[in-house]
This record gives structure tokens, C-alpha cells and sequence, in this order.
């Protein structure tokens, strides 16, 4: 999880003008795939995050 945070915070802190570009025009296109919206919307809301041991991460 920690790499995946890391990998996010780097794409998201881009500094350059041509990449911060590149990045929002791919985020504005993939959003328009309603799976990976979705998937977007839970993991930026952390709703999608399943602790160890939570009531949520243990299979019925």
C-alpha cells in the first residue's frame, strides 16, 4: 500500500507544466471508463481500503 501512496503522490505532485498536462488529459479520459471510475472514486475516498483484521477484510 505504501508503494502504491508513493506512486500516487508523485504522479500528483508533477511539477511540469507538459507532464501536469499529460497526466490530467489521461486522468479526464480514463475517468470516462466507468470501472475505473469507480475504482478511483474508492480509493480516493479510502472506501475501498480494507484494514487487516477489520470487520470488513474477513471472508463470510
Amino acid at each position: 500500500m505504501v508503494a502504491f501512496t508513493h506512486k500516487m503522490t508523485k504522479i500528483a505532485a508533477v511539477g511540469s507544466g507538459p507532464l501536469r498536462s499529460l497526466r490530467n488529459t489521461a486522468l479526464r479520459a480514463l475517468d470516462w471508463i466507468p470501472a475505473v471510475h469507480h475504482t478511483m472514486a474508492m480509493n480516493l475516498s479510502e472506501l475501498a481500503t480494507a484494514h487487516h483484521g477489520s470487520p470488513s477484510s474477513r471472508t463470510r
